[in-house]
């Protein structure tokens, strides 16, 4: 209660800050867990084969970089590219699938 006198909010005020840290540390552990799932697939593809130099290994994360985020389909995305969203193509070709299955 200190807290709220001294800074001057009200309750309503600060149990909205308080849902607002709240949501955030959700969406936090949202992140963290797509990131893990993202180096877990990065690990899983790349670490196929020994590398012989470091720029070997670069090329092929760049590789997988570049599939992952330009070729495939993620199904949390409703089966189309990240480039696809960050371009503002995924509504159009969503529309295009609905169009061509009916």
């Amino acid at each position: 209660m200190l807290l709220l006198a001294t800074t001057g909010l009200r309750i309503s005020e600060a149990a909205g800050i308080l849902k607002d840290s709240v949501d955030l540390k959700a969406l936090e552990l949202r992140v963290t867990g797509k990131v893990e799932r993202y180096q877990q697939s990065l690990k899983r593809e790349v670490n196929q084969i020994p590398y012989e130099s470091p720029s070997q290994l670069d090329k092929a994360i760049a590789g997988f970089v570049d599939y992952y985020n330009y070729r495939r389909y993620h199904k949390a995305l409703g089966d189309v590219t990240p480039a696809d969203v960050l371009y503002g193509r995924r509504e159009r070709i969503l529309q295009r699938r609905k169009e061509v299955r009916i």
